[in-house]
């Protein structure tokens, strides 16, 4: 028998600290005990808002940020050379092959079916991880035995698995390339903000990690039977690299000041890098106080009456 969904009804309880003796589903339940309600079943769903405090240390952080950006991760101009263009000389990747933090689409022309991905890197670069994936699957199907090949082939994943069919007849990798540039169109789906990114890495809830499961899960609703990718790219753990930002742009004047100023290198070397030493006395000398002019006037008066703020005296 089917649940009406229709028929529940939701409460959202408050919590304060202190506040309830009891938890709320102990209460619910002997609530339910007491009046003898089996009918009643009930769900508990935790969540926690964010507080003031939160929002101001966001809201200043954003503020804070605003102009700067990674000089690393900064999108470059297309270098494609004779190699990456296409046949008819034009950037496989129109123009956006060396942009970074990017979700993307590798689309099938001849079945039009579409694997979604994320990458941190070049987007070429990881497309050409792609493509040696490929020709990695098809080599191990020639030589099972191998064990080096067979564990590259191991490391593949939907996208090679579809692909290494339509390059099957190829004898090596340049051909598997070649073919591949033919039947495979990439985009750009979407970019994200790398050091917003990056604070997120490795995390439950990384940025880029999330859009690309929305993607996924987007694709496959509208149409699963066009989606490369399967559910072990949605359930999969966040694999993005956390890396140190080299800031491109800084507003205040005396860090400016401070990067730009000329630094002074000392004329005098040091003396160890020179090798001088510090001079060793002789023995028994080690201990024996500098006698000067006033000392001895002191030492040598009948009365011998001490000043004990003259140095070298005891």
């Amino acid at each position: 028998m089917q649940k009406d969904y229709k028929r529940a009804t939701y409460y959202v309880i408050g919590r304060t600290t202190n506040f309830w003796d009891k938890p709320i589903c102990a209460m619910i339940k002997e609530l339910v005990m007491k009046h003898k309600l089996p009918w009643l079943r009930f769900k508990m769903a935790n969540s926690r808002f964010t507080n003031l405090g939160e929002l101001l240390n966001a809201d200043l952080s954003k503020k804070v940020m605003t102009g700067i950006t990674d000089e690393e991760m900064m999108d470059e101009t297309c270098n494609c050379n004779a190699l990456s263009l296409c046949e008819d000389g034009e950037c496989l990747y129109g123009g956006d092959c060396r942009k970074k933090m990017v979700i993307y689409g590798l689309k099938d022309k001849t079945t039009d079916k579409i694997y979604y991905g994320k990458t941190v890197q070049h987007l070429k670069k990881r497309t050409s991880q792609h493509f040696q994936q490929v020709w990695s699957l098809v080599d191990y199907k020639r030589n099972p035995n191998d064990p080096k090949k067979k564990a590259a082939a191991m490391k593949s994943d939907s996208f090679a698995y579809h692909f290494a069919k339509l390059c099957g007849d190829c004898t090596n990798s340049n051909q598997s390339r070649a073919k591949l540039k033919q039947v495979v169109s990439v985009e750009v789906i979407w970019q994200g903000e790398p050091i917003q990114c990056t604070k997120s890495a490795r995390t439950r809830a990384c940025k880029i990690c999330m859009v690309e499961r929305k993607q996924i899960m987007k694709a496959l609703r509208d149409d699963k039977h066009k989606v490369i990718n399967e559910n072990d790219d949605i359930y999969a753990a966040c694999k993005c690299s956390t890396r140190f930002h080299k800031f491109a742009h800084i507003d205040s004047d005396a860090l400016r000041t401070r990067l730009t100023q000329k630094k002074v290198t000392p004329k005098r070397k040091s003396k160890k890098a020179c090798g001088h030493r510090k001079p060793v006395p002789p023995t028994g000398q080690e201990n024996r106080q500098q006698t000067t002019p006033e000392l001895v006037r002191l030492l040598e008066s009948p009365n011998r009456l001490i000043d004990t703020n003259v140095p070298g005296l005891p």
